[in-house]
């Protein structure tokens, strides 16, 4: 990882944790001055690594998800909305219009 310069107080060696596999990791900086942790050897780096990809995507498809059931919610509540004001409507007030018998 890249070293941040004259930035090794206590503050930044407990930073926001990650744990992966059931062991906490050894604390990494990276650029920016974020500070998060990896696992101490590559492979279960790169195992963290694909657990966090996969639970990303996870996230993606549930967020998708959700998204497009909230606006289906909607404009389903709006032409729900619609339809029962027209059921609900006293259409006997005006059964004897012109205009109304042409439709």
């Amino acid at each position: 990882g890249k070293e941040r310069a004259g930035r090794s107080d206590e503050a930044d060696r407990r930073a926001a944790r990650v744990v992966c596999g059931g062991s906490a990791a050894s604390p990494v900086d990276i650029e920016g001055g974020a500070s998060m942790l990896c696992a101490p050897d590559e492979e279960e780096s790169a195992a963290c690594d694909r657990m966090w990809k996969y639970l990303q995507g996870m996230w993606d498809v549930i967020s998708i998800l959700l998204c497009v059931s909230l606006l289906f919610a909607f404009f389903s509540g709006i032409i729900f909305g619609i339809t029962e004001a027209l059921v609900a409507f006293d259409w006997s007030k005006y059964s004897g219009s012109p205009k109304v018998q042409e439709l």
